[in-house]
């Protein structure tokens, strides 16, 4: 796991909470994995979701269908 963050994805953001997302949100989808399956990657949804930034692709197949 790499604990470095990207400042280079900040670029063009102005606002210390934005650039602090970006960057953060960077790095937490090359570097988590999901809890709940084996799966190594986690997808990041839209961003007009406020809630969730970020959903296994697999867990719910690898759960038996299941929520």
């Amino acid at each position: 796991m790499q604990l470095d963050l990207n400042v280079l994805l900040a670029d063009g953001y102005k606002s210390p909470s934005q650039r602090a997302r970006r960057v953060t949100e960077g790095w937490f989808a090359g570097q988590m994995y999901c809890p709940a399956c084996p799966s190594p990657r986690l997808e990041q949804t839209r961003g007009s979701n406020p809630v969730v930034d970020f959903l296994c692709p697999d867990a719910n197949r690898n759960r038996g269908g299941k929520k």
